[in-house]
C-alpha cells in the first residue's frame, strides 16, 4: 500500500467533490469541496 509523502500532499488540488487519499492501516486524508484537508482514521 502506498504511503502519502509530503510532496504528494502538497500537489493535491480540490476537484469540486469530496475525495479520499488512503495511506496505511485505516489512515486517510479527506479533501473537501472547498479544499480543506482533514486526516481521518477508520
Amino acid at each position: 500500500m502506498p504511503h502519502l509523502t509530503e510532496a504528494a500532499l502538497r500537489a493535491i488540488k480540490p476537484s469540486g467533490k469530496i475525495e479520499r487519499f488512503y495511506d496505511t492501516l485505516g489512515l486517510y486524508l479527506e479533501l473537501s469541496k472547498a479544499g480543506g484537508k482533514l486526516w481521518r482514521w477508520k
